[in-house]
């Protein structure tokens, strides 16, 4: 999801991807209510849990 993230954002514009290590930032962990990985955050709102092909996360970010 890592690479899957940063290509998508390489490729646009309007885009930006920030990765954030669990373990290393447990106040951002806690703040989002991460209890599993991958945990995709999409403008604060949209959230997409576990591994989706790309055309599915490609959607979820043009609909948020």
């Amino acid at each position: 999801m890592v690479y899957l993230c940063n290509s998508i954002a390489a490729a646009s514009p309007v885009v930006t991807a920030d990765i954030v290590d669990a373990e290393v930032f447990p106040d951002l962990t806690a703040r989002h209510r991460v209890g599993a990985v991958p945990h995709v955050l999409i403008n604060g709102t949209v959230i997409v849990l576990d591994v989706v092909p790309a055309a599915d996360l490609i959607a979820r970010i043009a609909g948020a």
